[in-house]
């Protein structure tokens, strides 16, 4: 009578303990489960520990530097008050030598004033009037340079629709590309510079290879002149009637 508590108590012990085994073997197949997700969860509410970098300005291509500058101040939440010793940094040559000229006179008041400046000092004049530029662009050399040149004096133009450049880009143009890719009615900038750049191809394969022609002449004459030579020795070895 003794020994049947005991046995159920075994019997108990073994399977609280099997169930406790079960519980952790759960536990651990539940953690797999959900570590990807909260992986994921921990990446999202990081906080921003990208180390960003701005190229150093020497007196070449200043709107892109002046736009790349003010996107990176944004972007680190830079006090306004700041940003000016900051530039600083990010200087060298020309662009140096006019920041440390124009800091020793006083002509730095504000950031406003300092882009103003720069502006006059560094960028080309054509950029004065960037719409009328882009009016009278025309393309002279190939059309990936004059779309280089044409999206260099867009990008400082404002409020002018779509459709505009669009036709403004079609009629500066070389004549021969222009007749080909209006029948087409683009609706999309870049569709008609695909279809400008395919119609410049084919113009190109189209003509004739100069090089080549040259060469073919002037082996043609050779061997003309060597027959020639020959028939005049042939007619002199000849014995005489």
């Amino acid at each position: 009578m003794t020994s049947l508590p005991s046995a159920n108590d075994a019997t108990m012990e073994a399977l609280i303990s099997t169930i406790k085994a079960l519980s952790t073997r759960l536990d651990a197949l539940e953690s797999k489960i959900y570590e990807p997700k909260l992986q994921i969860d921990n990446l999202l509410h990081l906080p921003t520990t990208i180390k960003l970098d701005i190229t150093r300005f020497n007196g070449e291509e200043p709107l892109g530097w002046i736009f790349k500058v003010n996107q990176f101040f944004d972007y680190h939440r830079t006090i306004n008050e700041q940003w000016l010793r900051i530039s600083l940094l990010y200087m060298e040559g020309e662009a140096l030598r006019w920041y440390q000229w124009m800091h020793s006179n006083g002509q730095l008041s504000s950031w406003a004033a300092f882009l103003q400046s720069m502006e006059l000092q560094f960028v080309p004049s054509d950029f004065d009037d960037p719409q009328g530029v882009l009016f009278k662009l025309a393309q002279t050399n190939s059309v990936r340079e004059y779309q280089a040149q044409f999206e260099n004096f867009a990008n400082h133009v404002n409020g002018l629709s779509a459709p505009f450049y669009l036709s403004c880009f079609i009629f500066g143009l070389k004549l021969e590309i222009r007749h080909e890719v209006i029948p087409f009615q683009p609706n999309l900038l870049f569709e008609v510079i695909n279809l400008a750049k395919l119609q410049e191809e084919k113009i190109f394969a189209a003509k004739p290879k100069f090089g080549y022609t040259i060469m073919a002449t002037k082996f043609h004459l050779k061997s003309l002149l060597l027959l020639q030579r020959q028939e005049c020795q042939d007619h002199q070895s000849q014995p005489p009637t």
